[in-house]
């Protein structure tokens, strides 16, 4: 039987627990029945799978409401574990569908089924997630699907698949062949050339470079002479605070990148004022 689109953003169970499952089933019979959509399982997806492996034939209800979207999550949010990579994948497969259905006989033609276009907003409150790692995870699903699956199945985190997608297609492609453990290897060694090409971007770099020539420019600030680039301190002074606390995530927050400067030049030895 085919599963509802709304059914296949939940992960499936592993085999051992699929195997208890289908253990339970046997011995006691099934608590809840499968529920479906037009015609497709919209909830029940696992207890479907284990009716199988146990041969029992399984008990069909269908849904009857107006908002298919809410008793889906409702149900695995209740019955799951899921992680906050999880969750943010799971949002950003729900942002931007439209999710409804069809009337079913039980159902009185006149109700009106949910059926709106979800926000990005909207999915991220539904699934208890931030819109940031919602925003991360589309981009991950953008770069590659099936990386996508890895984070919405629990195997890896979406901070780790993020590092991943940065990767080249054809490393991306042979890490995940090779399995998870090589994916988790590439984020990290993805993230590590990150690093020694230098914490800021080229942007950023071009506008610390503007703000200097800037204050060089000002008659009425004292002179600055330094032999090394100040942009090179800044990032220096980065690793050596996340060294010190050994946590490559863990970065000064300046207010604003004059204030890095600022630090920058005093750490070059510069004796004069240097005003933000």
């Amino acid at each position: 039987m085919r599963l509802h689109p709304l059914c296949k953003l939940f992960p499936q169970i592993n085999d051992s627990e699929l195997a208890d499952l289908a253990k339970d089933i046997k011995a006691n019979g099934m608590r809840d029945p499968i529920v479906t959509l037009d015609g497709e399982i919209l909830d029940g997806q696992n207890r479907f799978r284990a009716c199988e492996m146990a041969g029992v034939k399984p008990q069909f209800d269908p849904y009857i409401g107006d908002n298919p979207v809410g008793y889906v999550i409702s149900k695995n949010i209740a019955r799951r574990h899921l992680d906050a990579s999880q969750r943010a994948m799971i949002a950003a497969e729900l942002s931007g569908g439209k999710w409804g259905g069809n009337h079913t006989p039980q159902q009185d033609a006149n109700l009106r089924l949910a059926n709106p276009v979800i926000t990005d907003e909207s999915a991220a409150k539904l699934m208890n997630a931030s819109e940031r790692s919602l925003v991360d995870a589309r981009a991950v699903k953008t770069a590659s699907p099936e990386l996508a699956a890895e984070v919405r199945d629990g195997k890896v985190k979406l901070n780790a698949a993020k590092k991943a997608a940065k990767a080249s297609p054809k490393a991306l492609k042979k890490a995940l062949a090779e399995g998870t453990d090589a994916v988790k290897k590439l984020a990290k060694k993805t993230a590590s050339k990150k690093s020694r090409k230098g914490i800021f971007s080229d942007d950023t770099k071009a506008k610390a470079q503007a703000k200097l020539d800037a204050i060089a420019k000002e008659p009425e600030r004292p002179h600055i002479e330094m032999e090394c680039n100040p942009i090179d301190i800044i990032e220096e002074v980065y690793r050596i605070h996340q060294k010190r606390w050994n946590d490559p995530k863990r970065v000064p927050a300046p207010r604003t990148i004059v204030d890095a400067i600022v630090k920058a030049f005093k750490l070059a030895g510069f004796k004069g004022t240097v005003k933000a």
